[in-house]
């Protein structure tokens, strides 16, 4: 996991250098208290959800097929992010 300090109004970029189209900007909005609020400007192509709805479409789109067959599947990853990461690179790809 990277971690990294940011001021409100500084952003992160998360993105390819080769496909300057396909990028996802992460602005601090506001601190107050213990809440941060974000702003998120994101390519049209790219999906944006909180993590818990991350989970259940991901899970949904896994699943969707049928039960689990194999004893991979049938055991439940910690959330999604950590099964995409072990699956296939971040591309910025649909799953």
């Amino acid at each position: 996991m990277l971690v990294l300090t940011r001021k409100c109004h500084e952003s992160v970029v998360v993105g390819d250098h080769g496909d300057l189209a396909r990028r996802l900007r992460v602005v601090v909005l506001r601190i107050n208290g213990g809440k941060v609020t974000l702003g998120f400007e994101v390519s049209k192509d790219l999906e944006v959800h909180r993590s818990e709805l991350w989970d259940r479409i991901y899970f949904e789109r896994r699943f969707s097929r049928g039960p689990p067959e194999s004893a991979e599947e049938k055991e439940a990853p910690i959330d999604a992010f950590t099964v995409a990461a072990t699956e296939a690179p971040m591309t910025g790809e649909k799953t």
